[in-house]
């Protein structure tokens, strides 16, 4: 499904689709297999894949009842690989899988603790890549 621009915009002009368009659009109040995605498929010309600096805010604004661990994922495609930044409510940490570099990293295995977000409030992610080699 593809949302018109007006369609996505939030109160403050943020990106944005709320709950009851979401259960208008699927038929259902829950949400914990239903994707959004927000796209700038673009090429960024001035920026090299393999050291940049990505700032943004995010928030999911769910509530548990509708989305029990409210996932959010940031994914950045470039042109011979892609990285993978997945958030969750704190308590679904062990559920994510962090990738980036051809490796995936599982919270199962190892400590994504630091992409736990409290979702009442906007969460800042500042993330800096640069490959080493």
């Amino acid at each position: 499904m593809y949302l018109k621009p007006g369609e996505i915009k939030g109160s403050s002009g943020e990106m944005a689709v709320r709950s009851a368009m979401l259960r208008e659009l699927t038929g259902s109040s829950l949400f914990n297999d239903t994707w959004v995605d927000f796209d700038n498929m673009r090429e960024f010309p001035s920026i090299a894949g393999d050291h940049f600096t990505l700032e943004t805010t995010l928030r999911n604004t769910s509530t548990v009842e509708e989305c029990l661990c409210r996932k959010v994922k940031i994914t950045i495609l470039g042109r011979e690989s892609v990285i993978v930044l997945p958030f969750s409510d704190k308590g679904c940490i062990s559920d994510l899988r962090l990738f980036g570099g051809g490796q995936e990293i599982d919270g199962k295995d190892h400590d994504l603790s630091a992409f736990g977000c409290d979702f009442s409030a906007w969460q800042r992610v500042p993330a800096r890549w640069k490959t080493t080699g």
